[in-house]
């Protein structure tokens, strides 16, 4: 096994996480948006709005031999935002991409996964790239402003969101993009996250090399998988392995 030129990474709960694990306040999403309605003529509520959208966002999941994909992660919010709004007559004073960065905010606070800050200053001392591969409803503008805000000290070298490109993982047309923007080869690369699906079976499927990072699974059982991967439990699990494979002698 070789030292990786970039680590690729999933986002939600590899590298931030819901503060205190609180889960989504889709009302106060909702609320959020409303406060910049200039037309409502049903005079729809946060909570109606947050109860339509739950059924809009179950009607796009479907069942696949792979498990269930979940389409609403390969359209932008945005734009589901604007087809049930605009389906009540509710007009915004503010762009609908806008409205979905306020939806968002308002919705879900996000802190560092634990050790994520260590781990990512230990990959820039060696000299290890590194860039996001996400699920995600909102765009790559939109997260790239949360997460100057969670981890200021970090740039990655680049994000791809399903949002943007109408694929999501374990989709490996997402991976070879994130290949090619690289600029590496598959075993070239590594790629990290929670997910066995998306993250472990779909990087493994491209011949990139999965970590399945396992810590806000504690507590629950795990699934068998016969894909080779490495299991991290934190993340110190991950540096030191990158550094036993050169015995600490990094670049």
């Amino acid at each position: 096994m070789h030292q990786p030129k970039i680590l690729f990474f999933d986002l939600g709960d590899t590298i931030f996480t819901s503060r205190m694990g609180a889960p989504f306040d889709y009302v106060a999403g909702f609320r959020a948006v409303l406060e910049r309605a200039v037309s409502n003529p049903d005079n729809v509520t946060p909570e109606e709005a947050a109860t339509v959208y739950l059924d809009f966002e179950r009607e796009r999941r479907i069942e696949t031999p792979h498990g269930t994909r979940d389409l609403s992660m390969e359209i932008p919010f945005s734009t589901s935002l604007r087809c049930l709004f605009a389906s009540r007559g509710i007009v915004l004073d503010v762009s609908w991409q806008e409205a979905a960065e306020r939806y968002w905010r308002a919705r879900t606070s996000y802190d560092p996964c634990d050790g994520v800050e260590t781990m990512l200053r230990q990959l820039r001392e060696w000299g290890i790239r590194t860039a996001l591969i996400t699920n995600n409803m909102f765009e790559e503008e939109t997260i790239r402003r949360r997460l100057a805000e969670v981890l200021p000290d970090h740039r990655f070298s680049f994000l791809l969101s399903s949002a943007d490109y109408g694929v999501a993982k374990p989709d490996p047309r997402l991976f070879r993009i994130a290949l090619r923007m690289a600029g590496v080869d598959a075993q070239e690369a590594w790629h990290a996250g929670d997910s066995l699906s998306n993250d472990v079976n779909g990087a493994a499927a491209v011949g990139i090399y999965p970590v399945w990072y396992t810590r806000y699974r504690a507590g629950r059982p795990l699934p068998s998988t016969d894909t080779p991967h490495l299991r991290a439990s934190r993340w110190d699990d991950m540096t030191e392995a990158l550094a036993s494979i050169t015995g600490g002698n990094h670049l």
